[in-house]
């Protein structure tokens, strides 16, 4: 659960549909298609200190859902 503005610092935006246009329509476009993405979330997980903590956070909830 990041903000679009870190997203958009550091994730690759090449290839990526969202992501063409530079920074401001991306921002419009994350805007326009939020209320849908969190919609369709199983699960909205903050962002941890290392993508390993992340993952495992993943895994514990995913586990706790089944």
């Amino acid at each position: 659960n990041r903000s679009p503005e870190e997203i958009y610092k550091k994730v690759s935006m090449s290839g990526r549909p969202l992501g063409q246009g530079g920074k401001e329509a991306f921002l419009a476009r994350f805007a326009q298609r939020e209320g849908l993405y969190r919609a369709s979330a199983h699960l909205v997980i903050a962002s941890q200190d290392t993508p390993r903590a992340t993952a495992e956070l993943v895994h514990r909830h995913w586990i706790a859902l089944r």
